[in-house]
């Protein structure tokens, strides 16, 4: 409990009581934030695994079990695995499903070619031990967000191909969607911040390689009336994008069990290449407010 003010605690309190497997503890008076919080109880943790997600997620009841199936190894030191948005009523909901979607299949990619990007702490496994060979978040306890990402790569650089996807379908773990545009900005402002901070070579290459990859949408459309490019080549590398795309987000929605649906994709490959310029941007210059607490620059 890191100073919770939502009755998160009290409610933890009463749901394990009784149940000697279960403690529940308190950050120290004076420390806050949630990498302090995770620290604290990996100092107090007797087990060799150590398991992190989020309050609003909802849990597989096999999930632990496929956890530690996984670390069949020492050469296993993270696992990271599945994230499902649910609760897909809304139109804005499903458009926040399919976005989070495509990062959770960039994570599996560059983790099958050994070149972690990318981890939702949602969904996130570790050694004690390499925590604290890699002395943990030491030098990004100051930076508001980034303790799955920044702990990975430090796992990395210590244990080289050490880190995997879980991909068993089983084990995806489910969370609820942004309720409001402004909460949704917030918190995609946070994430975006985090990426000034990242010393990872190839998490910089990607976010750069993402970038260039959305602009071809508009680039493309304004070539195209100004004619610099022939319509026939822009309609053919804009189908073409849209059909990998397709595939690669259809083949996602399987692992994480999500409808596919075409509207709502087209919709976002319109609006996504300018969402991600103007986060891009908008996290050097804006502040955000993420539960209670405040960020930016």
């Amino acid at each position: 409990d890191d100073h919770s003010t939502d009755a998160s605690a009290e409610v933890a309190a009463k749901t394990i009581s009784g149940l000697p497997n279960f403690r529940m503890l308190s950050l120290p008076t004076g420390t806050a934030g949630k990498k302090k919080a995770i620290t604290h109880a990996i100092e107090h943790a007797r087990g060799e695994i150590i398991v992190t997600t989020d309050a609003d997620c909802r849990l597989p009841i096999h999930w632990l079990l496929l956890i530690n199936d996984f670390f069949h190894s020492d050469q296993v030191k993270m696992v990271s695995g599945g994230v499902r948005i649910e609760g897909e009523d809304r139109f804005f909901s499903r458009l926040q499903a399919i976005e989070s979607s495509s990062l959770i299949g960039t994570s599996a990619a560059t983790l099958s070619i050994g070149l972690p990007t990318m981890c939702n702490g949602a969904n996130l496994a570790f050694l004690k031990s390499a925590f604290i060979s890699v002395r943990g978040y030491e030098g990004n306890f100051e930076v508001p967000s980034g303790d799955d990402e920044f702990l990975m790569h430090k796992i990395h650089r210590r244990f080289p191909g050490s880190i995997y996807f879980l991909s068993s379908p089983g084990a995806v773990v489910s969370t609820r969607p942004q309720n409001s545009l402004r909460e949704f900005i917030d918190q995609r402002l946070r994430w975006a911040g985090k990426w000034k901070h990242n010393p990872s070579l190839t998490a910089r290459l990607l976010a750069v390689f993402i970038l260039l990859f959305q602009i071809t949408f508009p680039a493309l459309l304004i070539f195209t009336v100004l004619h610099k490019i022939d319509l026939r080549l822009a309609l053919t590398l804009t189908g073409t994008k849209l059909v990998l795309e397709a595939i690669f987000l259809f083949q996602l929605g399987l692992f994480l069990n999500l409808r596919w649906r075409t509207f709502h994709f087209l919709v976002l490959q319109c609006c996504y290449p300018f969402y991600v310029i103007l986060m891009g941007l908008a996290s050097h210059f804006v502040g955000y407010e993420w539960k209670g607490r405040k960020g930016g620059p």
